[in-house]
């Protein structure tokens, strides 16, 4: 499998921060979100932007391995250039609010190629987004395993619809356990399946 394909996203990246830092890939999985293994907890983020009036949003929500809510939280999001700074700026808050409400391992699931391939890349960022991006690894460089994974949009529907809150109502909130409506009504589309490695 070439490069190209994983950035295109034909193909799920891993990265497990506890070991060699060496990426390994998977197939990927069901086109529903699935629960995480027991000792870990799931970070699953998103941007939104609207590039007619300059409106962006991101929407996080971290869940445990029975599918339970930890957190959800949606930002306003301003001065953002391009979508895939929302999607850089939606990883870095997420995991900075799952490092603070849970001690557990993390996955982090990301529909952006781009932002996986970016954050997984050996040595320093030199794009416009090297701030956030050196954000991110250094906050994934502590002593708790964290893996980053490539999902497909279907599997990432909670967090998609808590970056369209953000967006489209100007709207930054944290909500601990619990979200508001359009997340109850994105969990009922996910199927809680049994725990992916």
């Amino acid at each position: 499998m070439s490069t190209d394909d994983i950035i295109k996203g034909k193909s799920a990246v891993v990265v497990d921060t506890s070991a060699s830092h060496t990426v390994r890939l998977k197939k990927p999985s069901e086109s529903r979100w699935t629960r995480p293994s027991p000792g870990w907890v799931k970070l699953n983020f998103d941007g939104s932007v609207k590039m007619e009036n300059g409106s962006a949003g991101a929407g996080m929500i971290l869940r445990n391995e029975n599918g339970g809510i930890v957190f959800s939280a949606c930002r306003q999001l301003v001065n953002c250039l391009d979508p895939l700074e929302a999607e850089a700026r939606a990883c870095e808050e997420g995991l900075k609010l799952a490092l603070q409400l849970s001690d557990k391992q993390i996955i982090m699931e990301s529909d952006c190629a781009g932002l996986v391939t970016a954050v997984l890349e050996k040595g320093q960022d030199r794009s416009y987004l090297t701030q956030i991006i050196s954000e991110i690894k250094f906050l994934m460089q502590g002593t708790r395993v964290i893996s980053f994974v490539k999902v497909d949009r279907t599997q990432n529907r909670v967090s998609h619809c808590l970056a369209n809150l953000a967006r489209a109502d100007s709207r930054t909130m944290v909500w601990l356990g619990a979200g508001p409506e359009c997340v109850h009504r994105a969990l009922d589309l996910d199927l809680l399946v049994s725990p992916d490695a």
